[in-house]
């Protein structure tokens, strides 16, 4: 919200701000956006160790091998938190659970539950940008209908390429019907999410004829 009035601002002053000025109002978001995320990570912290008590609690461990519970949700919450040069999230996180009779099974349903949780934010994210540059008029009727239909699918279409991701939460527990329940948490880069959905989307508007050249410009990838 921070940022969205930050451009909201920088944009009205267009007319009247001369360039230099323009620079130097984003170095001061920058720095702005380095305390906030400072505050963040502190609070972070906190609530990690607050989370990591509570789960403990009710009996659960990291995996084998794996890092104590509190260092895993530390290093969770604050990539949630992470910003990147721009301002922006660094990371789209995802969280899945699940049970299972064997730790195995049960990790591996989880972790599919986790993708699938990010691949409906990568949805749900491109359905805001395609909204935004279509209230810049950035986008055609057709170049809209088309990322409209993708975002729409989202889930079905980007959980089936999603690339290299962080596993950053590893934890089970032994239920009293000696079932095992893991929880997975996994972080995925926004960089290598905005080269996914401009991949996907190259792939359909070329398959309907339409040009790409100015996609990413268009689109801020």
């Amino acid at each position: 919200m921070k940022n969205l009035v930050f451009i909201a601002a920088f944009m009205a002053m267009s007319c009247t701000v001369a360039a230099q000025d323009y620079k130097h109002l984003y170095q001061e978001q920058a720095e702005l956006n380095k305390v906030t995320q400072k505050a963040r990570q502190a609070k972070a912290g906190k609530d990690a160790e607050k989370m990591a008590k509570k789960l403990e609690k009710q009996g659960w461990m990291p995996l084998p091998g794996k890092l104590p519970l509190a260092k895993q949700f530390d290093r969770a919450y604050n990539m949630q938190v992470e910003l990147n040069d721009d301002g922006r999230l660094k990371y789209i996180y995802g969280t899945g659970q699940s049970t299972a009779n064997s730790t195995a099974a049960a990790q591996m349903a989880a972790a599919t539950a986790a993708r699938e949780e990010i691949a409906s934010a990568m949805g749900v994210s491109l359905t805001a940008l395609i909204d935004d540059r279509k209230q810049q008029n950035q986008l055609s009727a057709i170049e809209a209908s088309t990322m409209d239909e993708i975002a729409l699918k989202g889930k079905q279409i980007f959980s089936q390429d999603l690339g290299r991701m962080e596993t950053v939460i590893e934890a089970y527990r032994v239920l009293t019907n000696n079932n095992i329940e893991v929880m997975i948490g996994i972080a995925y880069s926004t960089a290598e999410v905005s080269k996914q959905m401009s991949n996907t989307i190259k792939k359909a508007f070329k398959d309907k004829g339409l040009q790409t050249a100015s996609l990413d410009e268009k689109m801020g990838w």
